[in-house]
């Protein structure tokens, strides 16, 4: 079969090839045929073609599961790898691993998984004008029709629509539909936890709180690490939240929760240069907040948080399933159909009515953009918080969310080495304001809590078990 396909077989060859090239050795088996496989699909010019040969990679390296939080499927992988960073995707993971190799130091599957996961969020994509343009108008107004961006920027509907799907076949144009969880009574929180003595990891405490929804380490800063967290109002589940952390304090660690009453993002593309990427000017940037702080210029600034109040709608079940399948990715008429098995004219209707409320919305992100750091923002001072918000609207991208006291929280995401740029900048300017430095990898597995809805009485029950089970296990490590 492969002789009457001169493509495949100039396939396999040039996977023998690269096979060859590579130290058997010192690289871990899979590592090898992942590589020298992508380097082969890459020889291949015909669609078809190489689609086959991608089915017979497949069937040679299906997906597996090496541990519950960690899947081997190379397929995938590269291909994802591919569409960002294109062949000098391939060329940087052989440089890196050939050099490895010639210091004789052994790579196992463990070690490759681990390295690769870390060094593609390393690549991007390198937009020119016309993608800043298009991106820039899509995260500004979710709503542009491709008509009105080819009015905006213009261009012919025929060119823009070609390069919004290849924004989007390159994972940088990222459309997500999303749940203001204030809207349906969920209160949202950072919870900031420092060691004070503490021995053990911290995540241990926290992992079972049912209220937990994201957790990330703190790489360099004054804590140990960020929560956040989705709390169903009631005032039964708050009481128990305090016990929890009065007994996480301890076992000897420090923990402060701020509550997000506002929260918005801002996204900018000042400082990106065409065709190169970013260039922030840290030293201006400087100057700036200083100038900002010292004539009191943060009103001059639009506000980007919003507070949300909970819709008037009455939800019912059937709400909370579509909010659901939303949260689960399932966002379409006909998946949610699927999913809930319900008549067409009954979930549009209502699909139509929850949109119009502002309990659904439709947004765009911008994602392999060479954001590759992320740091920490918190300031007590509602003066300098004010003016912070306001001078990091200049930057890539931040979240910024304040207190219902008007404490500041914010996470703000920079490109390679502009944490350290972002931390000189406000520490010339202000000396109070406490910023972490955040690991890339995020630890969630909440889960939307559906049976705790009262529809009868539009508000949550109380998660009692999964509370009394957290805190048993939490003194079980005093």
């Amino acid at each position: 079969m492969i002789t009457e396909q001169p493509e495949i077989l100039r396939a396999a060859l040039s996977k023998v090839y690269m096979e060859m090239m590579l130290s058997k050795e010192m690289l871990c088996e899979e590592c090898v045929s992942d590589i020298s496989f992508e380097f082969a699909r890459q020889t291949i010019d015909d669609d078809d073609m190489r689609e086959k040969w991608t089915s017979i990679w497949s069937r040679y390296a299906p997906r597996i599961k090496i541990s519950p939080v960690l899947g081997y499927d190379p397929v995938n992988a590269y291909q994802w790898l591919y569409s960002i960073a294109g062949e000098r995707g391939l060329n940087f993971i052989v440089r890196d691993l050939t050099y490895r190799a010639k210091n004789e130091i052994p790579l196992s599957l463990e070690e490759y998984l681990k390295y690769f996961s870390m060094r593609f969020k390393r690549f991007e994509n390198i937009l020119d004008m016309t993608e800043l343009k298009i991106i820039s108008h899509l995260l500004e107004d979710c709503t542009y029709s491709i008509t009105d961006l080819a009015k905006h920027i213009d261009l012919s509907t025929e060119w823009v629509s070609k390069k919004v799907t290849d924004l989007r076949n390159r994972h940088i144009l990222r459309e997500f539909t999303r749940i203001p969880f204030s809207k349906i009574k969920i209160d949202m929180a950072h919870l900031i936890i420092k060691r004070a003595g503490g021995i053990i990891d911290p995540f241990i405490l926290i992992k079972d709180c049912p209220f937990l929804y994201s957790y990330r380490q703190v790489l360099a800063g004054p804590w140990d690490s960020i929560g956040t967290l989705c709390i169903p109002n009631n005032p039964k589940s708050i009481d128990y939240l305090k016990k929890g952390l009065d007994l996480i304090s301890k076992c000897g660690f420090e923990t402060n929760i701020h509550d997000i009453r506002s929260s918005g993002v801002s996204t900018s593309f000042d400082f990106y240069r065409e065709n190169e990427g970013w260039d922030i000017p840290w030293e201006l940037m400087s100057v700036q907040l200083d100038r900002i702080l010292k004539d009191d210029l943060a009103q001059a600034f639009p506000r980007v948080d919003k507070p949300q109040a909970s819709t008037t709608l009455s939800l019912t079940k059937f709400d909370m399933q579509i909010v659901e399948c939303i949260l689960n990715g399932i966002n379409s008429v006909a998946s949610i159909r699927t999913e809930l098995r319900v008549g067409q004219e009954r979930l549009a209707t209502r699909l139509r009515e929850l949109r119009d409320s502002g309990l659904i919305a439709t947004i765009w992100e911008a994602h392999n953009i060479g954001l590759h750091e992320h740091v920490f923002v918190c300031e007590v001072d509602p003066r300098t918080s004010e003016a912070i918000s306001g001078w990091t609207q200049r930057l890539p991208r931040s979240i910024i969310s304040f207190s219902e006291r008007g404490d500041l929280s914010m996470q703000v995401d920079l490109p390679a080495g502009g944490s350290y740029g972002f931390s000189l900048a406000l520490e010339d300017a202000t000396n109070m304001t406490q910023v972490a430095i955040l690991s890339p990898k995020i630890y969630g597995v909440w889960g939307f809590p559906i049976d705790l809805w009262d529809p009868r009485y539009q508000k949550w029950s109380c998660p009692e078990n999964a509370l009394v089970d957290w805190i048993a296990r939490i003194r079980s490590s005093e």
